[in-house]
């Protein structure tokens, strides 16, 4: 559970998570991506961090992995990238400014930077509304929530006013 999905091109991808379990033992590295066309799944190359509820989006044809909780009560900065061409994982030199976990995602106009609504810090949930921007590895506060929260369900925007969380649609 708390793995993250992402849909690219022919596949839905199943990134990191977690078992029951003590954190030591029960957060994965873990990879696997379903193939729609054939509906089998298979193994892809692992995270280099074990991680669960991170933040995951494409861009550009490759798979990005932002935070996420890395156990005993801590979160991930660092942030990698997948290639599937190659198989293979790499560590971003684009940091989290902080340790940040079940943000939800919402795809920036520009290219390459994505909005994260909320999550968890190590101080708890948090209002914030951060811009990060992968190609130019920067993060910026650009806003607030009405309301801390993290793995929100669905948000309702309205121009003009603070973005608020609905729990139910």
């Amino acid at each position: 559970y708390t793995f993250n999905l992402v849909v690219m091109g022919n596949y839905v991808y199943a990134i990191g998570g977690r078992t029951w379990g003590e954190d030591n033992q029960a957060i994965l590295k873990g990879c696997e991506r379903y193939d729609i066309i054939n509906g089998q799944w298979e193994q892809i190359a692992p995270l280099n961090y074990a991680r669960c509820s991170a933040m995951v989006f494409h861009i550009k044809g490759k798979i990005y992995v932002l935070g996420g909780y890395k156990g005993e009560k801590e979160r991930w900065v660092t942030s990698e990238v997948y290639n599937p061409e190659k198989n293979t994982w790499s560590i971003l030199k684009a940091e989290l400014k902080v340790p940040l976990e079940g943000s939800s995602l919402v795809m920036s106009n520009r290219m390459g930077g994505v909005f994260l609504l909320g999550g968890r810090t190590t101080n708890g949930d948090t209002d914030k509304i951060w811009e990060f921007d992968v190609e130019q590895g920067d993060m910026w506060e650009s806003g607030k929530l009405k309301e801390a929260k993290s793995l929100n369900k669905f948000y309702e925007f309205q121009i003009g006013k603070q973005i608020e969380i609905k729990d139910e649609m």
